[in-house]
Parts: structure tokens; sequence; C-alpha cells
């Protein structure tokens, strides 16, 4: 299974996401162009574009008369918002894809995947979160050809965390539990039952139990790097978890 490829623009711009989250540039750094094209050994031109793009992430400011600068943060109150949001725009991707997804679309999830453990088993905190990213990514590129989602990369951008992608594992045991939650999310998709996908993501995205459950599963499984026959015993608790939020509240 190849591996999918990564342009120079991506890797400058997951170089810098890492820089921000180390604490290399905190927030009101200036970002100069000429800097970072020397530093990458590139034109100014590319450099300019890889700051619009993560500039409409959120991870970045652009000040008027005074260049690009690194974004505060969003407070604890909008950040639990923007999960919120991030969380609804996925699942309105997958809605509107779902039926359409074909072995070429799970072959990349795949595919990313495969990235993702290796980037994990060696402590890549920068490429394994890349590879996160690109994993959501299939589901609303896939979903919004068009980019009628555009919005959703600014508030993904403002939802990332800042400094390391560990806050994202409930157990922080193990490295790897990065792979095993997105490994229990492709499973969940794979079963081809939209609310059991949708319930998952939402969950996933805003660090409910499935988070601590696929990690657990995972773990119980003796970390493995398949997936399949791995995650199947989660789907019986998201079923009813669908079921009690299509129970009318009296």
């Amino acid at each position: 299974m190849s591996r999918p490829v990564i342009s120079v623009l991506d890797q400058i711009a997951s170089r810098l996401r890492s820089d921000v989250r180390k604490g290399v540039f905190v927030p009101g750094d200036a970002l100069r162009e000429e800097h970072l094209a020397t530093r990458f050994g590139v034109s100014r031109s590319p450099i300019r574009q890889v700051l619009q793009q993560l500039t409409f992430e959120g991870l970045l400011h652009a000040r008027p008369n005074c260049g690009t600068v690194v974004a505060e943060p969003p407070t604890p109150d909008v950040a639990e918002v923007l999960y919120e949001c991030r969380a609804k725009l996925e699942c309105i991707a997958l809605r509107q894809c779902f039926d359409q997804l074909d072995d070429s679309d799970f072959d990349l999830l795949r595919a990313i995947l495969d990235e993702m453990y290796e980037c994990c088993d060696r402590e890549d905190h920068s490429g394994a979160f890349h590879q996160d990213s690109l994993f959501h990514r299939v589901i609303v590129d896939k979903a919004s050809s068009a980019g009628s989602l555009g919005v959703y990369f600014a508030i993904a951008g403002a939802t990332s965390d800042y400094l390391t992608v560990d806050r994202n594992r409930p157990f922080h045991a193990d490295f790897r539990e990065l792979y095993g939650m997105h490994a229990a999310l492709y499973s969940m998709f794979r079963l081809g039952d939209l609310e059991v996908a949708c319930e998952a993501l939402t969950q996933h995205i805003l660090k409910q139990e499935f988070v601590a459950a696929s990690c657990r599963c995972w773990t119980e499984a003796g970390k493995p790097r398949e997936i399949e026959g791995v995650y199947e015993r989660l789907a019986q608790p998201l079923r009813r978890a669908v079921k009690r939020r299509s129970v009318p509240v009296k």
C-alpha cells in the first residue's frame, strides 16, 4: 500500500505547526517570509502560501502593517464551542459522503494510518499530528470537492492542540494510543452503519467515552498494528448512545 505523497508546502506547514506547538514560536512572535525562505531553502512565494494557509487555519494571525504573527490560542469557553462546531461539520461531511466511500477512500485512510503508526512508533509528534489532520480531511474533502466546507479548516486549525498531541490521548502510556484510537474510528466507518460512524466521530472529536474505550480495546488486544477483529465490540455502546440521543426529552 503506497503512502500519501506530502508536498513541499505541506512539509513546511507541518514543520511550522510543530514549532508553534513545541513553543519554538509563541503567541505574538512574528514570522518573516525572508527568514523562513532561507531556513527551508525555497523562495518567498511558497512561504507566503504556507503563511496564508496557517492563517486560514487559525494558527497564525495577519496584522495590518505588522506582518504575520502566531495567534493566541482560543480561551477554554471558545474552544469548547469550536470543538462542538467541528464535530457537527465533520458529521455533516460524513453524512454527505458515507454512501460514496469506496475502496480507494478506505485504502487512503489505511495508508494514512500506516504512516501515523510509524510516526507514533518513533515519537515523531509533528508527523503524527499531520497524519491525524490528513485522516480527518479525507472525509471533508470527499464531501466537499467544491470547497463548500471551507470554514471547517479554520475551525479545525483553531481546535488543534497547540503544544502537543498528547492531550488527545487519555492514558499517556504509549504514544501509539493516537494510532489506536484512529484505527478504531476507521473500523467504525467500515461497519457501514452511518449512525454508529457519526456517533464515533462525534465522541472522538469531543474526547468522550469512545476515545478511552478505543485505547483500552487496543491495549487489551496487545497493542496491535492490524485492525480487523480488534474493535468490533466498540459498536454496541455507540448504538446505545445513538438510541439514547433519539429518545425525545420530556
